[in-house]
């Protein structure tokens, strides 16, 4: 027969012994868990897929893109300015007679205006950079609207009325072109892109076609890279429930909750 004194001492034996057996059980089961620590977040949910590619906002990223961008738009006016006026339809005697400020004032009064430049420039050239602008916020981390917004601020105030504006008059196809379609050919380069580099940079099992086309697709992330700016990745959290090992024979199965982070 148990006393009325020797409850209270038997219930702090029996809660010590569950204690004991608990923190033993949450041990073997955080034993069991996969887990690679990140540093930069955590973004938990349970079966999630997780891929390679999945770039973090980086601000500073993007400034130094934009700044990369800056120097592309140079190098494609330099270019230009070598071609034949048959294939740019610049015409530099007219620079030359009002001098560039002058030239640059009368061109963005005139404007915008519809142009007639050929298919290569308005239906191939314009998209492709305004993919370009698109990708190199959407590599930095941002969504697809700022991607978009990005884009549209580029292909207008640095190029239209801005580089290019020293030549000719801006144009509408231009300034809805550029951001609209490129945005879209954009997030195309984006997911190709992903599933690039989740192929080994593959393409047709040839490193030299996958390199290739991320160059072509986003060669404003790929310069930065390059300069030794790596892309920052968000943390990437897969969960799962599965069965543990039992204690002993006559134990039941035990589920535990197996996290697995990547970055």
């Amino acid at each position: 027969m148990i006393s009325s004194n020797s409850i209270p001492k038997l219930l702090i034996v029996l809660f010590l012994l569950f204690s004991k057996q608990l923190c033993a059980q949450s041990a073997y089961v955080l034993n069991s868990h996969s887990i690679v620590v990140d540093s930069s977040g955590i973004n938990n949910s349970f079966f999630q897929t997780t891929s390679i590619y999945n770039p973090a906002r980086d601000g500073k990223r993007l400034l130094i893109n934009t700044g990369v961008n800056m120097g592309m738009s140079l190098v494609k006016f330099g270019v230009l300015w070598v071609c034949p006026e048959s294939f740019s339809e610049w015409n530099k005697d007219g620079l030359r007679e009002k001098g560039w400020c002058q030239s640059w004032k009368d061109n963005v009064k005139a404007g915008p205006v519809k142009d007639c430049d050929c298919f290569f420039m308005n239906g191939i050239m314009h998209p492709w950079g305004g993919a370009v602008y698109y990708m190199s916020a959407r590599g930095s981390g941002f969504t697809w609207w700022e991607s978009f917004i990005y884009s549209g601020i580029l292909s207008t105030f640095m190029w239209e009325y801005g580089i290019e504006a020293f030549m000719e008059v801006p144009s509408w196809q231009d300034l809805i072109v550029t951001p609209v379609a490129g945005s879209a050919l954009g997030e195309c380069f984006y997911l190709l892109k992903g599933k690039i580099v989740e192929n080994d940079k593959r393409v047709l099992n040839s490193r030299v076609l996958g390199v290739t086309s991320l160059i072509l697709m986003d060669p404003v992330n790929e310069i930065t890279d390059a300069l030794g700016y790596k892309t920052k990745h968000k943390v990437e959290v897969q969960s799962s429930l599965v069965p543990l090992p039992a204690f002993d024979a006559r134990a039941r199965t035990v589920m535990g909750l197996q996290v697995q982070l990547r970055f």
